[in-house]
């Protein structure tokens, strides 16, 4: 009779698992963090923290827009379009002027609900005076009125570019056509950490 080979194994057959204490969940409720989470949009796949980064870095953007929109309302209407001109002197090198110019006419048209007055350009713009309407607009209103309306525009206008090409991106491009200092980012987002 041959004997079986014997299997040694490093833990016993038929014992009992290890039991294994179960960390318990704390939820932002119970806890003593003062931390406000909006919650995603409905349907959303997004992360609660990821929505939270994405809010601080719309939130950044956009005082970032406020910031140089409020700087150049006081310099004219020709410096808050001056604004536009440098950030499509950017973009139109990554997605064209065809693609720059639906994005520009789709934030127009989102504006026009808070703004009527705001011009949308009749056909293509031409490539010299691709903000004219815009100035236009802008010259024919109170100049704090003006101020605002571009504001929310640009604020439009980031906004959508930023759901397609992303944050980052959007703020790199951002950075570079208004000629910022990406150290300048970071340390804003140091502070309002």
């Amino acid at each position: 009779m041959m004997e079986k080979p014997s299997l040694h194994l490093p833990f016993s057959v038929g014992a009992e698992p290890a039991k294994v204490r179960p960390k318990r969940y704390v939820s932002p409720e119970q806890s003593n963090a003062q931390v406000r989470l909006d919650s995603p949009p409905k349907g959303s796949e997004t992360s609660p923290i990821t929505h939270l980064s994405m809010q601080t870095s719309d939130l950044l953007r956009h005082q970032l827009i406020k910031g140089l929109t409020t700087q150049r309302h006081e310099m004219g209407t020709d410096a808050a379009v001056d604004l536009w001109t440098q950030m499509a002197a950017q973009l139109i090198l990554i997605i064209g002027a065809g693609g720059f110019d639906s994005l520009y006419a789709r934030s127009v048209f989102l504006s026009q609900s808070t703004y009527s007055w705001l011009a949308a350009g009749s056909g293509p713009p031409q490539t010299d005076h691709r903000f004219a309407e815009l100035e236009k607009s802008l010259q024919e209103q109170p100049p704090t009125l003006a101020g605002e309306a571009n504001c929310l525009l640009l604020i439009t206008f980031t906004n959508i570019l930023a759901s397609m090409i992303g944050e980052r991106l959007t703020t790199r491009i951002l950075n570079s056509a208004w000629d910022i200092a990406p150290q300048d980012t970071a340390d804003k987002e140091v502070k309002n950490a």
